[in-house]
């Protein structure tokens, strides 16, 4: 990448070296990230971690003024919502009707 380029994931957190990210953006080399999806990130967001470990990378990436972290929302749209809505009714219909078997 470019240099003082910024790193957008919304698609899976293991497509980025955490690692690897945070010592970028303290370096300089990145501008900054956008992060809705993290490595690792199961069992963090949406739960209560106040006295839990979630990994000081994580806590790093937080912390670091030219980044934004949101808790795996990208997916959260009108249309998301009504295909995963619509999807479920046919799998359900299909399920009743035999055409789906296990």
């Amino acid at each position: 990448m470019k240099p003082g380029a910024f790193v957008v994931n919304t698609g899976r957190g293991a497509l980025i070296d955490t690692d690897a990210l945070v010592s970028a953006l303290e370096s300089g080399r990145l501008g900054g990230a956008a992060l809705d999806v993290l490595e690792g990130e199961e069992g963090v967001f949406y739960s209560d971690c106040r006295g839990k470990d979630v990994g000081s990378r994580l806590l790093r990436l937080q912390e670091l003024p030219n980044v934004v972290v949101t808790p795996h929302v990208a997916y959260y749209t009108d249309r998301a919502l009504r295909d995963a809505v619509e999807n479920s009714i046919l799998n359900c219909l299909d399920f009743e009707s035999g055409a789906l078997h296990g």
